[in-house]
Parts: structure tokens; C-alpha cells; sequence
């Protein structure tokens, strides 16, 4: 752990510098956009006080550790940003950033730290004057290092134009092909058919729309499924090729049915982060886990395949790839004990790991004889996580990048460090140019995984052209990139399958037979798997009726049980305890309370009238599942990727109904649907309570909260979803050509820092002093003519009610959030008196302004942050009227240019970022991240602040990111706070002014602070 670190240092500066003059500010000015990319205006600022003075204390900042040093300079600045100084030294100071926390103690224009702290490294050469063509305008003495600038010159923004020239073939790589192949047992005669239950193919649109939408050739390769004989297999091979597939058979079949058990009973309840069971563990560790040379025998035993329907066809809710989804490691009550841990256990896992092993090779070996030069390889799913590794050699000699996508969670480190395997399948995995997930978090475990494991590390330099969005490892010389996006459903399928007579009908019989009588329905559809928590839920739907009674006869379940294919015996364990808990739910509340139907399940277990077989069972009656509830609740305790809840949210907005998501916080899903409400399925109360709440939702607000998933599962759909991984690949290994032709290797760095970082001690940490009240109410009271500026958001609003909003509705308009009874009355009363002038200055629009503060008399408003001002102004033009009229900055320029790259740059960010959004203004454009994992959120708006920098340094407009907002946000260079406190402050009325109080909590308000002195 020494060794590889955490993804991210703590760094703090402490710098002693006497020569600054009242009023003056140190600031670290240096290459990261933290730093200010060698901008003074935007470098890191210093604070002091009184008590402090001459030294200076910076914030915290994260600094990723994947940056080998970084270079700086300290240098100061006047109270309104602009540059009074560098420091005078013969080169730059640098540091590297190591460790949890980091923190530099610096002197001025001294190399040798100050006091008990180590002090940053030295080096040379001197600053040169930064190129005109990379400049930034207004900063005539603006300078970079050579290196860096000779850097700066080869390392371009991402060019956001098309990759591909559809001349490209795109290999898709599954476990199983999603065609389903029968045999007529008479003739003999194979036939294939689109599988429905796949999220690849279905037979509404023609096939494979998916893929053919791409522009470029496509073709799958897989498993047909089933055991096909030697002597038939030219045959089936023919009659798949017409379908654009192409079969990997798995001979013998007994071979493919050890490899299943490795998949099921290994892989997927690590993968999953619950531990291999006793025997199989023991099993491994005794037989040296699997080596790569393990024999296969043919007559081993194990599991069976089991490919699972639950997808719809680009509609579908489960990739097919990770067939075992729901699966879970037996449980520990039913692991052999060590007395029973005979010979054939441990022989039984070794050959399933061997098996694992031949398949992945045959794999690779179909992949090779069908390769040609620029194919864009794209594997799918934990079963193939060897073929990367197996195929690497070919797809360099034909220049094919590999992509490698992984349907299910990713465990964290230890967990994972407890597979046997565990440094072959990381290696395996590796030799992908792009490795893809679902969630931040698997992404993030995975590459934690990666450098504990393998001691891998961020890449340095040389990344901006193809890491863009996307995080990075560097393995010997070579770049892989890690991509987050989350899949969806393809709304025209489901929207073809909604508008179907078929659906129509099942819906017909569902209300029939169910006898629903107006009842308001929640429930929802699961595999009878453990992890999936339906009996969780049946028991939170019990204690709910039990101890809410407003719900009895008002409420019904509909809960559809569907078993795991070849897992019979935990199917019915499972089965057995949900059919008691609804017998009893009927018991005692009435068997209209409660429909609990199992797929399949014979006439003697029925819980309901309603039967439906296995046979019966498709996507278009899970379908019309959907169409009958109004709330749909998850409880899985543990769920990688389940469309459900996509479909669900499709299927009401489609029939122009509200619907509400209650969603296990350990699904997937619940990370990128916001609008739902995210539960604990562990705390009985706490579903209870999420029940209560959804079903209590009146119509407007429940259609509130749809709206927000029915964003998302619009924009971010199956086919864009596929487009954006196969441009990424392309994308990623043009710029690694293009970075190999250059010779920017990933071993390039500049120096090592030779000190330790020292965690900051209580005496380092400089606090702001306390509000005086009494002696500001003295000064208020004694003063004649009182200027009052006061920021909105954190500031007469708590910050974490902002942000709770903003997850809530995404804006401010039509919702505004204002503040509370007690603040507006203090408002109005300051307002009121003629010898005030108050105003209040926020970054929200005019109209929400004025909606939650325009009826407060004598009160000014200024919006965006001064470019537009109720009741004018030195520097505004009226574009409004009546008393309550409205102007705008007369610096108004032309903001369709710098909005159109800005635009562009920011949906890129966002397609890559799920729980972001962008929100445009006259003046600005805000990406938000508030519903963002944090450190994904964070971590992504310091990249898109650095890349906006780039894109519109040419442009008059400013790039803030704000962490504690979680914002990042473009706006007019000349408009600030700054400039409207000071036109406030130079009107006639005030000039006398002997009491001026300003209050704000961000950046900025600083330059509100700056106007005021």
C-alpha cells in the first residue's frame, strides 16, 4: 500500500511572506489548473490575519497522484486579482504529490523551507515569456517553463469531431450470441431466430438496429448456447453467418459446463463482493490456485449454462453476457465442512479454472482468424476477461484496438485479493485499450485493484488527447484508459412493444384476472435469487399494512417471481419463503391485498388466480407489468446492472401516468435515476417509510420525479450507449498513435520529491476569526447611511439546502428555492429603512430572483452575478420597465460562439459523468454535479475546468470550478460581483456611506470583498 498510495493528496501551503503590503494577497501560481495553469489571476490564493501575518495559509487542495511534480511559483496579487509580483528566483519550485496529505512550508524567494515543515524541491530552468499563440488575454506577463510550453505545444484538447469513417468492422464479443437456435427433431433442419430476451437483437426493426446504426460493418461472436455435434456444425456456422454471427463452439460440452461453474460459483459472488464459499476457497489455496498449466479433464462435473432472458431486445433489462445475473455464491450453511473437503473438490475447482482458461483461448482463437487490419475489437462480460490478453499480439500486428466491457459491480481490493487467480485476470484484463463500466465505484475499486495488486499507477503525461472524461492507468509503457457509462434501454423498441396488440391484450387479462378494483399497485418483477430481495421487500409490504391502516384496501402488490434457469434447488429455497410471507400478507389483510405470482410454479403453490407458465413468460408481459404499477419497488441487496426500473419509467411516461421508483441504494440503477428514492433494503423501517412516502405522492410531484429518470433513460440510451464506447475506442487509439509518433512515453516525468509529506498540525490550521456581533451592531446603529450586499446561496440560504434542492429539481426556475420566513423578514425590515441600501447577489437567473425576493420593496437584486440588476445601475441598460425593471451589462456580447464550444466540451463531460447536467444562462453555462458520485464529480469537473481553459482561452469569458457547489461554470470575464458592488457603492446615495457590510461564502463573493475595502 506504500508502494502504490491513494488516488489523490491532500496538499497545503504555508508561506512566510513580510514583504506584502496591506491589501496585497500571496497567491501559488503554477501548472495545474488548481494552480492556475500559470495564470496569476487565477492562482491558488493565501489567507492571513491579523494574528498570523506575515504568514499565510492556502485550503486544502486534491491533487491526483497519477502527476509526477508538479512546478509552481509564488507571486502576488492586489485586492482586485491583478499581478503585483513573481518572486525573483532563477527557476521554479516543484513538489510531488505522495502520500494522504501534503503539506508545504515555503519562504519568499527562498528555496529552504520555513519553520518545522519541509520546504518544496528546486529546479531549473528559468521562466520563459509564454508563446502568443497560447496565451491567455490580459496576462502580458504570463510565463511557462520550457519544458512545459514545448509540452503545451504537442498536447492538444480532445477533437470533438467524428472517429469513425465507416470503413471500420466492429467485433462483438460475447459469451453467448443472441440468436436463439432450435433443432427439428424430425428433419434434423437447424433454424435461428433474434433472441427477445437479449438487449443486443431483437426482431421488431429488422434485427441488429443496434449495431447498423453504428454506419460501419458489425459482426457478433459467441457461443450458439446449446451443444451442437461436430458433424452439423458447417451447417449451423452457415445458417449464423447469414445473421451476421459467427459461433465459438465449445467442444466437449462437458468443458462448458466447468467453465459455467467457474463463472457462477467464483466469479460472480466475488465479482459481486461476497466471499468464495469455504470449500471452494480452501479447494483453490490447496492446489496453488489454478496454475496456468492445470490439465482439463473431460469427465469433470459441474454447473450448466444458464443464459437467461431477461433482456427486450435493446429494450431488455439484462445483457446476456452476464448471464448469471441475481446468482449468488451458495450459502455458508450449505458449505461442505472441512471434513468433507475430499480429493474431488479440490480437483473438481482446479479444472473449473482450467476450463476457464481453454474457453477463454478458444475465444481468442476464432477472434484471430477472423481479424483484419482496423477491426475495433469489443469484449463483453466477466466471462471472456482473458481474451484481451490471448488476442494482443494479432490485434497490434493488424492495428485493432481492444475494448473490454464489464457488465457486473467490481469488488473492492480486498475482496478481490482473496481470488486465487487474481493477478492473471487483472493482467488479462489490461491489455485493453479501454476497460468499461457501469458505476464510478467499480471503476474506482478496479483501479485501486490494479495498483495494490500490480502496483500500476495514473498516467503522468501525455494523456489529454485520449483521457478526456475518462480515467487512466499506465502499464510499462503502454496507456489504459477506464471509462465510466451507464447502458439503457432503447425507448423506440419499448415504445414499438407498449403500442403491440399483444401488450395490450396481456394488459387486458393482467386487470381481469387481478381484480385490482382501483387500488393503488406497487410492486415489481425479480429473479428468485437471494441477492435480489424479494422476500425483503414482501416483508416491508407486511409491516407497512400492518402499521399503517390508511393503506389497507387502498393498496395492492403485484409481485411477478421469476426462477433462475439451472439453479433449481435455490430457486425453491428462496420460493418456499416468499410464498409464506404473501399466504400470510393474504391471512391477514385480505387476498386482494397481495398477487404474488411465480412463473412456472405448479398448481399446489400458487398464491394467485393468475398463473402464468414458464412458456408464457416474455418481455412484452413484463411489459405490461409495468403498465399496472404505480410504484415500482427494488430491494436487491446486491445488483450490478437491472434495466427494470428504465422500462418502468419508459412504460408510465408513455402512457402519460406518474410513477414512482423506490430503489435498493445497493442497485446499480439508483446511481444514475434521481429522481427515484434511494433506500436501505436492511432497514425494514427505512423501506417502510420510502413505501409510505411514494405512495403519498400526489400526482404532480410523483410525474416531478419521473420526469428527471425519463431525462436520463431518453439521452442516455442502448444504441448511444454503443456509439459512445465504440468512438471512444477509436478515439483512444488514434491519440495513442498519434502520442507513440510524438514520443510522449508514459515513463516520462520530471523528478521525484526526496522529502516526506508531514500532516498539518493544529497550530497549521488557520481558522477565521468569529463575527463580532456587538461591535457590528454598534457600528450599524452609530452609522447615518448603511450599504448592505449580501450573496444568496450559502449565505442567506444553508448550502446543504441548496444542494439538497438542486438534486431535487436540477434549477432554481418554476421551483425556486428562497429563504427562510426569518431571513425574509429581516430583509424587508433592512430594506425598509430609507438609510439602507441592501442588495442581494446571486448566480440565478432574473426570473427566480424575482420570483422569491421581487416583492420585497427597496430591494435590490443583481443575477448571474451582476450582468443583470433590478433597479439599474452605473454600467447596466434597462430592458424591462415599470418599477420593478431590469438591466442588463452593457459588456453584453455575442455568446453564441463561446456557448456553441462550450456546449460541446460540457456534453462530452456529461455523457461520461452520470448524475451531471449542464444549466445555461444569458450570461453563463453551469456544469452541475451535484447527483455525481463526489470524487468522480469532482475529479471530472477539474478535468472539464482544465479542457475549458484550453478551449476558450481566446474567448473574454472566465472558468470557475467551485468543489463545494459543484459547479464548474463559464461566464463574462468583466462581469462579477466585484464590479456590481463597486457600481453599487459609486452611485451618488452612497458616497457618504459610513457602514458597509458584505457577506458571501465562495469564491465568488472575494471579489464583492475586494470592492468594499
Amino acid at each position: 500500500d506504500n508502494l502504490m498510495g491513494p488516488l489523490f493528496t491532500r496538499v497545503s501551503f504555508r508561506v512566510r511572506a513580510p514583504v506584502t503590503q496591506f491589501g496585497e494577497i500571496v497567491g501559488v501560481c503554477g501548472e495545474l489548473p488548481e494552480f492556475g495553469e500559470w495564470d496569476p489571476s487565477q492562482a491558488l490564493r493565501l489567507h492571513t490575519s491579523p494574528d498570523t501575518f506575515p504568514t499565510w495559509q492556502s485550503d486544502t487542495v486534491l491533487i491526483g497522484t497519477y502527476v509526477a511534480t508538479v512546478q509552481y511559483k509564488l507571486v502576488i496579487l492586489g485586492a482586485d486579482g491583478s499581478l503585483v509580483r513573481w518572486e525573483e528566483l532563477s527557476g521554479n519550485r516543484h513538489f510531488a504529490p505522495v502520500g494522504e496529505e501534503l503539506s508545504i512550508v515555503d519562504e519568499w524567494e527562498q528555496v529552504t523551507g520555513h519553520g518545522g515543515g519541509r520546504g518544496s524541491e528546486f529546479t531549473s530552468p528559468e521562466l520563459a515569456p509564454l508563446e502568443s499563440a497560447g496565451g491567455l488575454e490580459g496576462t502580458g506577463s504570463l510565463e511557462l517553463p520550457p519544458s512545459l510550453a514545448d509540452v503545451a505545444r504537442r498536447i492538444q484538447p480532445p477533437k470533438l469531431t467524428e472517429p469513425l469513417d465507416g470503413t471500420e468492422r466492429v467485433l462483438m464479443v460475447v459469451h453467448k450470441l443472441p440468436l436463439q437456435l432450435s433443432r427439428d427433431e424430425a428433419t434434423g433442419a437447424w433454424s435461428a431466430r433474434w433472441d427477445e430476451g437479449s438487449m443486443w437483437a431483437t426482431n421488431i426493426d429488422g434485427g441488429r438496429h443496434l449495431l447498423t446504426s453504428l454506419g460501419c460493418p458489425s459482426m457478433f461472436l459467441g457461443s450458439p448456447g446449446r451443444h451442437i455435434p461436430r458433424e452439423e456444425q458447417a451447417g449451423v456456422t452457415q445458417l449464423l453467418e447469414g445473421f451476421g454471427c459467427y459461433p465459438v463452439y465449445i467442444d466437449p460440452w462437458d468443458l462448458n459446463e466447468a467453465y459455467q461453474a467457474y463463472t457462477k460459483t467464483i466469479l460472480w459472488p466475488l465479482l459481486h463482493n461476497e466471499l468464495p464459499t469455504q470449500s471452494l476457497m480452501a479447494a483453490q489455496l490447496a492446489t496453488g490456485g489454478g496454475a496456468n498449466n492445470a490439465s482439463f479433464n473431460t469427465n469433470v462435473a459441474g454447473g450448466s449454462d444458464a443464459s437467461m432472458q431477461s433482456g427486450g431486445g435493446g429494450g431488455g433489462s439484462v445483457v446476456d453476457v452476464a448471464g448469471e445475473r441475481g446468482l449468488s455464491a451458495p450459502l455458508a450453511s450449505q458449505a461442505p465442512s472441512s471434513a468433507s473437503l475430499t480429493s474431488s473438490h479440490y480437483r473438481r475447482t482446479r479444472e473449473q479454472w482450467a476450463a476457464y482458461q481453454v474457453v477463454n483461448t478458444l475465444f481468442a482463437n476464432e477472434i484471430k482468424s477472423r481479424l483484419r487490419p482496423r477491426d475495433l475489437i469489443w469484449v463483453h462480460g466477466h466471462h471472456l476477461l482473458l481474451v484481451p490478453e490471448r488476442i494482443s499480439r494479432e490485434a497490434r500486428q493488424h492495428n485493432c484496438p481492444i475494448g473490454l466491457f464489464v457488465h457486473t459491480p467490481f469488488p473492492s481490493s480486498t475482496i478481490f485479493s482473496a481470488l486465487p487467480q487474481r493477478k492473471v485476470v487483472l493482467e488479462g484484463m489490461l491489455h485493453a485499450s479501454i476497460i468499461g463500466f457501469h458505476l464510478y465505484e467499480y471503476a474506482r475499486n478496479f483501479m485501486i485493484s490494479a495498483r495494490r495488486l500490480l502496483g500500476l499507477v495514473e498516467p503522468t503525461r501525455g494523456t489529454q488527447n485520449m483521457s478526456s472524461g475518462m480515467l487512466g492507468l499506465e502499464i510499462n509503457s503502454r496507456q489504459v484508459m477506464v471509462s465510466v457509462s451507464h447502458v439503457g434501454i432503447e425507448p423506440s423498441i419499448v415504445g414499438k412493444r407498449l403500442a403491440s396488440s399483444e401488450v395490450e391484450q396481456f394488459v387486458g387479462q393482467l386487470r381481469e384476472g387481478l381484480n385490482l378494483d382501483g387500488r393503488i399497485v406497487l410492486g415489481g418483477v425479480e429473479w428468485l435469487s437471494s441477492m435480489q430481495g424479494a422476500a425483503l421487500k414482501l416483508v416491508a409490504y407486511e409491516s407497512l399494512l400492518e402499521n399503517y391502516a390508511k393503506w389497507r384496501g387502498r393498496v395492492a402488490m403485484v409481485q411477478v417471481c421469476v426462477p433462475v434457469p439451472n439453479r433449481v434447488d435455490h430457486s425453491q429455497e428462496v420460493a418456499a419463503e416468499c410464498r409464506e410471507i404473501a399466504k400470510r400478507i393474504a391471512a391477514r389483510f385480505g387476498n386482494d391485498s397481495i398477487h404474488y405470482i411465480e412463473v412456472g410454479a405448479p398448481p399446489q403453490d400458487r398464491c394467485s388466480p393468475f398463473a402464468i407458465s414458464t412458456a408464457e413468460w416474455c418481455v412484452n408481459l413484463r411489459i405490461a407489468v409495468w403498465s399496472l404499477l404505480d410504484v415500482l419497488a427494488v430491494s436487491a441487496t446486491r445488483d450490478g446492472l437491472n434495466l427494470h426500473p428504465f422500462e418502468f419509467v419508459y412504460t408510465r411516461r408513455h402512457h402519460g401516468e406518474g410513477g414512482v421508483c423506490v430503489l435498493s441504494e445497493f442497485a446499480g440503477c439508483s446511481r444514475v435515476l434521481n429522481g427515484a428514492i434511494r433506500v436501505n433494503p436492511f432497514s425494514l423501517a427505512s423501506v417502510v417509510e420510502a413505501l409510505d412516502r411514494a405512495l403519498s405522492l400526489d400526482r404532480r410531484d410523483s410525474e416531478a420525479m419521473l420526469s428527471k429518470d425519463v431525462t436520463f433513460v431518453e439521452a442516455h440510451t442502448m444504441s448511444s450507449w454503443v456509439a459512445l464506447f465504440v468512438k471512444d475506442l477509436k478515439r483512444v487509439h488514434l491519440a495513442e498513435a498519434e502520442r507513440a509518433q510524438q514520443g510522449i512515453t508514459g515513463n516520462e516525468s520530471s523528478g521525484s520529491l526526496s522529502a516526506a509529506g508531514l500532516r498539518p498540525t493544529a497550530a497549521m490550521v488557520m481558522l477565521p476569526r468569529k463575527l463580532e456581533v456587538e461591535s457590528l451592531v454598534r457600528a450599524y446603529r452609530s452609522a447615518s447611511r448603511r450599504v448592505l450586499c449580501f450573496g444568496l446561496d450559502g449565505t442567506l440560504i444553508p448550502q446543504d439546502t441548496v444542494i439538497t434542492h438542486l438534486r431535487e429539481n436540477h434549477d432554481f426556475v418554476g421551483r425556486g428555492q428562497a429563504p427562510s420566513p426569518a431571513v425574509l423578514h429581516c430583509l424587508r425590515t433592512l430594506a425598509a429603512d430609507p438609510a439602507n441600501d441592501v442588495t442581494v447577489l446571486s448566480g440565478r437567473g432574473a426570473s427566480d430572483m424575482q420570483a422569491i425576493l421581487g416583492s420585497i420593496e427597496r430591494l435590490g437584486l443583481v443575477a448571474e452575478l451582476g450582468y443583470l440588476r433590478r433597479g439599474g445601475g452605473v454600467g447596466h441598460r434597462e430592458f424591462g420597465g415599470g418599477g420593478a425593471a431590469w438591466t442588463r451589462h452593457e459588456s453584453a456580447i455575442d455568446n453564441s460562439s463561446w456557448r456553441q464550444e462550450a456546449k460541446a466540451v460540457m456534453h462530452w463531460y456529461t455523457t461520461r459523468t452520470n448524475g451531471s447536467y449542464s444549466r445555461w444562462q444569458e450570461s453563463a453555462a453551469v456544469w452541475c454535479y451535484h447527483d455525481a458520485d463526489p470524487d468522480f464529480g469532482r475529479y471530472q469537473g477539474t478535468q472539464l475546468h482544465k479542457q475549458l481553459v484550453q478551449q476558450l482561452a481566446s474567448y473574454p469569458v472566465s472558468v470557475v470550478h467551485s468543489p463545494s457547489k459543484c459547479t464548474v461554470e463559464v461566464r463574462i470575464r468583466c462581469v462579477n460581483k466585484g464590479v456590481t458592488t463597486d457600481s453599487i457603492l459609486c452611485q451618488q446615495r452612497n458616497r457618504s456611506a459610513d457602514f458597509v457590510l458584505c457577506a458571501g461564502d465562495d469564491h465568488s463573493d472575494e471579489f464583492m470583498f475586494s470592492a468594499s475595502i
